[in-house]
């Protein structure tokens, strides 16, 4: 393993653990998701608005957010628009009640990753997250790739 360039700060590591962050407006869904997690060993972030979300997104490297349809303050696209110039951008799952064809068609063209329907199924809700968290895994890690590859060529 080599040592990070003078003055090039080391990237940071993505965790071992998925983390998610639930945006909804809803305390039954907060309850609901986290009775679902309780029977995983994943960390369960909770936000009720759009302008808290985004907060808490760039003061924390979350890789997956399960956002409501509609916010209190806003919908899912604010908080994917919020988050689009991080370094390393969560990737957004949308919940809601009737999740249809057009609503998945339109979340994955406007850059989200998924659609979850609610209630949510136990093992629904583990293989999107867990997808989701894979692909943010690799994409972070292409990312330092790449930065790495940059590093050692400018050093010659």
């Amino acid at each position: 393993m080599s040592l990070p360039a003078k003055g090039v700060a080391e990237p940071m590591q993505p965790g071992k653990v998925v983390t998610v962050l639930s945006v909804s407006g809803s305390e039954p869904d907060h309850r609901s998701l986290g009775h679902l997690f309780r029977h995983t060993k994943w960390i369960l972030m909770e936000s009720k608005s759009c302008l808290d979300a985004i907060g808490i997104l760039r003061q924390n490297p979350v890789p997956v957010v399960i956002c409501d349809r509609a916010l209190p303050d806003g919908d899912w696209k604010d908080v994917l628009e919020g988050t689009s110039g991080l370094p390393h951008p969560p990737l957004l799952i949308v919940a809601c009640r009737l999740a249809d064809e057009r609503l998945w068609a339109e979340v994955i063209n406007y850059g989200g990753y998924d659609v979850l329907e609610k209630p949510f199924n136990h093992s629904e809700l583990v293989r999107v997250v867990s997808l989701a968290w894979l692909a943010w895994k690799d994409q972070w890690q292409r990312t330092a790739d790449a930065g790495r590859t940059l590093n050692a060529a400018g050093d010659h």
